[in-house]
């Protein structure tokens, strides 16, 4: 068919047809295509074209349209009754079907990666754990949550639990390979599971003091996630400033040993913790009353396991009498008061612990002054077993406490230092297995010269030289003292060992004192230095092992311990010379005790007879 222009007034077609340079009059032509007219309405009538995010408003008949966002195009059509924007049959795009299922992920790069790994959304899901049942829950906000392990996506829409056994120990729940919720007592496995929770369950209390949220995202990567956890922690983003304190108050205000937090943000890797400080704090929601005062639980040691104490208006543990600190004797742990006029400290950390984020972990000693107490660290505690993986040190609490101080705690603030930005030790990971041996390297250049060593051995005795000739006679010295004349009082003479066989009258005499702090277990004393022993601050009873005593027959020697008690005694309950254990003989045959917050002394004669020992006791207790 022949392609050039030509007029017509109508036409009218069934089939296909060609039309190339087709020129319309501006009114009064039409064009129809099985019976539909083209380009009539408004304007000149012909046909427009838009490429927009929405169809023209007023389309004419045949105007063409092209979907910025999907660049599909379609054809305005009128058919006498109504009009609607259709995609032409005769181009090569067919119409867009509905979306299809989510096809899996690539299992090369999820075989390389174990990628995704976490949950898709923490707030598609709420978590709970019930000390009743030891049963920990998670279930959908809504509808539905997601959960992604190496790469397999898990959509969950039904509530999902674990019950931990009634055993002492943290507890990580987590999403295996298969999407099904477990518990295991070891850390989680970075590249196979979707970690959850963790529990610390203390079965002595049969309650759990820590719930942590552990719902980490899917963008952060699990090796990037280990290394961070490993090398870097938590860290603190901003807030959680302390206010409302007051320091050196004189004791007789509660309000002296009182403060307040405010909200505040830290990270647990990707995980933000965001801590908000309210009077009505909502269950596992990271609130807590932190103002007016801060109302935050004090954890501590207690036997093997670890307590968390209801929360109260101080940051310290209430004792007897005044705020204790956390004790070790060796084999398991308790909590003394501090004695008074001593010096303690409370550390206050952030956590992702859901109920009380904010706690308190107090001092395991107690101190004599301020400067002691200031240099009390967190990293020198005994943090064992401790069920906070996650945390963030935010202050260090000094206080010194007082009989006489009439407020509650009978407390008083010291000292507050800010160790928000303080950097700590991430806590460790388990140890890789050793690398190889590098190469050894260039051999370094010498070092300085040492310290002269030690003198060596005196050397042989050379040959005796001859005899010289005699000298002359010297004159002859003054008269010594006589038997009953006294040394002068000024001079200073030093014996190895004296032996008086006749009466030795002195008019004054001194004797060493040596000290010994922290007795605990089987502790030596040098009775060739001294004899009198000076111990203060007893960890428990103890063995005395007499050292270098003299083991001539027929002799006695006299020791004596002093004790300074504090509140709980102790005392040298078991005897040994030279590392051989002996009995005491105490009067009326009964052993001794100690009494609380005394200076006692424990004397020690020791007989040697018949190259044999025999030890006689006794206790003195001072007001």
């Amino acid at each position: 068919m022949p392609t050039q222009p030509f007029a017509v007034g109508s036409l009218a077609v069934s089939g296909n047809i060609l039309l190339s340079n087709l020129s319309l009059a501006a009114s009064g032509n039409a064009v129809t295509v099985n019976g539909i007219p083209i380009g009539t309405g408004s304007g000149a009538g012909g046909i427009a074209f838009t490429f927009d995010t929405t169809p023209p408003a007023s389309p004419n008949n045949g105007d063409r349209w092209v979907d910025s966002n999907s660049l599909r195009e379609l054809i305005y059509i009128y058919d006498g009754d109504s009009g609607q924007w259709v995609q032409p049959a005769d181009t090569n795009e067919n119409a867009i079907g509905a979306t299809g299922a989510t096809g899996p992920v690539n299992p090369a790069v999820t075989q390389a990666t174990s990628e995704p790994m976490g949950h898709e959304n923490a707030s598609q899901s709420v978590i709970s754990f019930d000390n009743a049942t030891r049963t920990f829950t998670i279930a959908p906000a809504s509808t539905e949550f997601v959960v992604w392990v190496k790469g397999v996506k898990y959509t969950i829409s039904t509530t999902r639990t674990v019950t931990i056994p009634n055993t002492t120990g943290i507890y990580y729940i987590y999403f295996d390979t298969s999407g099904v919720l477990q518990y295991k007592t070891s850390f989680f496995d970075w590249p196979n599971e979707a970690m959850t929770a963790y529990v610390y369950w203390n079965s002595v209390t049969g309650t759990a003091p820590f719930v942590a949220d552990e719902r980490h995202g899917v963008v952060l990567d699990w090796q990037t996630h280990e290394y961070l956890h490993r090398t870097r922690g938590a860290a603190f983003a901003n807030g959680f400033a302390i206010s409302n304190y007051v320091v050196l108050g004189d004791g007789s205000l509660d309000s002296h040993m009182q403060f307040d937090l405010a909200s505040g943000t830290f990270f647990d890797e990707d995980l933000q913790v965001d801590v908000v400080s309210t009077n009505t704090p909502i269950a596992n929601t990271w609130q807590q009353d932190l103002t007016g005062p801060a109302r935050i639980p004090m954890f501590y040691h207690s036997g093997t396991g670890w307590i968390r104490d209801n929360p109260t208006d101080f940051v310290v543990k209430a004792g007897t009498t005044r705020p204790q600190y956390n004790y070790f004797d060796g084999s398991s742990w308790s909590t003394l008061d501090i004695d008074n006029n001593k010096f303690g400290a409370t550390f206050i950390v952030a956590t992702n612990n859901l109920n009380y984020p904010v706690i308190g972990i107090m001092s395991q000693s107690q101190r004599d002054n301020q400067t002691d107490a200031e240099l009390l660290e967190f990293t020198n505690l005994d943090l064992t077993g401790f069920p906070v993986v996650e945390f963030r040190v935010l202050y260090k609490i000094i206080f010194d406490t007082k009989t006489s101080y009439t407020n509650v705690p009978k407390a008083r603030i010291i000292a507050v230092q800010d160790l928000r930005t303080t950097l700590l030790t991430a806590p460790s990971g388990t140890i890789g297995p050793t690398g190889a041996t590098g190469i050894t390297g260039n051999v370094g250049a010498t070092g300085a010269t040492g310290l002269t060593g030690n003198i060596g051995p005196q050397g042989a005795t050379g040959i005796t030289g001859n005899v010289g000739a005699t000298g002359a006679s010297g004159a002859i010295g003054a008269s010594g003292p006589g038997a009953d004349q006294l040394l002068n009082a000024n001079s200073s003479v030093t014996f190895a060992n004296v032996t008086v066989s006749n009466l030795a009258s002195l008019t004054a005499t001194s004797e060493n004192i040596t000290g010994i702090t922290g007795a605990s277990g089987t502790v030596s004393h040098n009775v060739g230095q001294s004899t009198i022993f000076f111990h203060t601050s007893i960890v428990g009873n103890f063995t005395a092992n007499f050292v270098n005593v003299p083991t001539t027959d027929n002799r006695v020697i006299s020791v004596v311990l002093v004790l300074q008690q504090g509140a709980t005694p102790f005392i040298c309950n078991a005897v040994q010379i030279d590392g051989v254990a002996q009995t005491v003989y105490y009067i009326n045959a009964g052993a001794p005790a100690g009494t609380a917050n005394r200076r006692e002394t424990q004397s020690f004669s020791l007989f040697r007879s018949s190259n044999a020992w025999t030890v006689l006791g006794t206790l003195g207790s001072f007001g």
